[in-house]
Order: structure tokens, then sequence, then C-alpha cells
């Protein structure tokens, strides 16, 4: 779920036909958080996806984890935000996209305004900015010169604590690149990738955490090689891949 930066909400939403439906209106409402601000790259059946801005990767267990609805709810909006034309979607059996139509009107900046503010801001900074360095300078200086050499020094020294950062794969699994790099190393760059696909999905279909999601595809692969078949129900199929849900999604019109 996405946590960061705002959404345009208009009054005019008051006027909607689906305003006064409140499990509709509040899916509506997660749907515009949701949706991506800007294009997106996964990878999906060993090809690249590319999500579009105003669209997103999601499912049935998964919106009913983030709205709290229950999954007759949410089947039902849906249906009515695409009988109005507020969306559209296109399912497969691992899968839905979810496009919010009209979302570039809806998420529009008034461009010369806030660019105005925010140079008027930056322009007050600055001269803030300016006042305070040369009274320090003329007070302090060489003791503002060696707390300045400390700073950067203390800056390059937590960088370097910094741990690697990690790249979103699909919707949910998180890997570094010297992780999946070791993934492609050991199963083949379609064996990683069939196997992080599973793991995308299974983290979506049921709401599971992992710590690493990379101990959890290698631990996923120790148990079937150890006992050939993996007692809570993720077993091998012919392919020797990774462990897999093996209940199969069963609702028609989105996966689960």
């Amino acid at each position: 779920m996405k946590t960061g930066g705002y959404i345009r909400l208009w009054r005019k939403i008051t006027e909607t036909s689906f305003y006064k439906k409140p499990k509709t209106a509040h899916l509506a409402i997660f749907l515009l958080l949701e949706a991506n601000h800007k294009p997106f790259k996964m990878i999906y059946n060993q090809k690249e996806l590319i999500i579009e801005r105003g669209q997103l990767v999601t499912g049935l267990y998964k919106l009913r984890r983030m709205t709290g609805l229950s999954i007759q709810n949410i089947r039902t909006s849906l249906k009515i935000l695409a009988n109005i034309g507020f969306l559209t979607s296109k399912s497969t059996s691992e899968l839905t996209i979810i496009n919010v139509c009209n979302y570039n009107e809806y998420q529009q900046e008034p461009t010369s305004k806030l660019t105005s503010k925010l140079t008027n801001d930056q322009q007050t900074t600055n001269k803030r900015l300016t006042t305070i360095q040369e009274g320090e300078e003329g007070e302090e200086g060489e003791e503002n010169n060696n707390s300045n050499s400390n700073s950067n020094s203390n800056n390059e020294e937590q960088q370097q604590r910094k741990k690697p950062a990690k790249i979103k794969h699909g919707d949910d699994v998180y890997l570094t690149l010297q992780e999946f790099e070791k993934l492609k190393v050991q199963f083949g760059k379609s064996g990683a990738n069939e196997r992080i696909e599973r793991l995308d999905t299974y983290i979506g279909s049921t709401g599971k955490k992992y710590k690493s999601h990379y101990k959890t595809i290698l631990n996923w692969e120790g148990r079937n090689y150890g006992a050939g078949k993996n007692n809570s129900g993720y077993g091998f199929k012919g392919d020797n891949t990774a462990g897999q849900p093996t209940t199969k999604f069963k609702d028609a019109g989105i996966p689960d």
C-alpha cells in the first residue's frame, strides 16, 4: 500500500451516482490512492509488463485486506464502477490490472500556481540560509569549517553502513540486485523469474509477510529438495520449480 505523497480529491465527487453508496465510494477513493502516478515496469510470465499511469495491479484478496470490505462487496462495487465508466479492468489467471478512467483529469496539477508558490518558498529559504551562513562565518570562522568537515565524514560513514537498496519485482516482492543475481545464477533467469512470480502471487492472495523474500524463495526450494514435497501446501510440479500454493483461485472475474 502506498504511504507517501498525496492525490487531488475534487468536491465534485459528491455529485457522482456512487457517492451515497459508502462501500463503493470507499473503494473508488482507495483505487485513486493506489493507482500509479507514473508508469511502472514489472516482470510477468517472463515478459516485461508496463503498468501505466492511472493503473494498478491487484486481486480480490488484496483489496479485501487493504480496504476491510468483504469479497462480495468488492465484486459488487467494482461492477458498479465499471458500469458507470469510472474504471476498466483486464484479468488473467493470476492478477487483475485496473485502469482508473480519466485519472489524468482527476490528478492534473494547476502548474502555474504551484510553480509560483514553489519559487517564492525557495527564494525565502535561500535568503534565510544566506543570512545565517554569513553570521556563523563572522563569529565562528575556523570552528565552522571543522564542523563541516566532521559532518561530511559522518555522512560518508552513514552511506557506507546503509543496506543495499531493494528493487520491486511484481507487486509485493523486494530483492536487492545482488540477491536477484544470485537467484539467476542458481536457477537461471527464467527459473528465477518463475519463483519470484509465484511468491508475488502468493503474498498478494494471502497477505502474508516475510522478512526476506530472497530467503523465503531459498527456503521453499530447500523444503522441496529435502522432502520431495511440502506439508504446508507448497510442492514441486514436474519441472522442479519453487513451491507454490496447490489450491487454485476460482473467481471467474477477478483472480483471488
